[in-house]
């Protein structure tokens, strides 16, 4: 009984040590995490995506005391997106989003934030197509742009976007 106790435990840190070392979330697929946030429309999604240095900065720099209000403040922004979206394309509208480039960032040109020189930084480029699905629309464009991101433990987190 005792071997099946050991066997067990052994078998459990094991998978314990495999996702420590190799769980977590890149820099390329926090990017396109934050893409299809706003894309889809959430908000808080995105904003959970975010360091918590780059959150506060845009707090303190808007005169916000809420995360809910930052989050609501997000969501206009990305109902605004939709608007603008569903006025070029049409009512149906499809996304198809790539991940081009990641490399890491050593230039603290853009880093508005003090707390984050030292740390491990990496730049995503990305672009996304966009198409419409209408029957009279055939309309389709694409825009691309760079994530700056943070690691922090074995995630990355959105530090600034263009």
């Amino acid at each position: 009984m005792n071997k099946k106790i050991l066997s067990l435990v052994a078998v459990v840190a094991g998978v314990v040590l495999i996702f420590f070392l190799f769980g977590g979330r890149s820099a390329e697929k926090t990017a396109k995490q934050a893409l299809e946030a706003m894309h889809e429309n959430d908000a808080k999604k995105f904003v959970s995506l975010m360091c918590d240095e780059a959150v506060e900065y845009q707090m303190n720099n808007r005169g916000i005391n809420s995360k809910k209000v930052f989050v609501k403040e997000y969501e206009e922004v990305f109902d605004t997106f939709q608007a603008q979206m569903k006025e070029k394309f049409g009512k149906k509208w499809k996304y198809d989003i790539e991940i081009i480039d990641s490399y890491d960032y050593e230039s603290t040109e853009y880093i508005y934030l003090e707390s984050l020189e030292g740390r491990e930084l990496k730049e995503v480029a990305y672009e996304v197509s966009y198409e419409s699905k209408g029957l009279f629309n055939d309309e389709e464009d694409s825009e691309s742009g760079t994530f700056l991101l943070v690691k922090e433990g074995n995630k990355w987190y959105i530090v600034n976007f263009s």
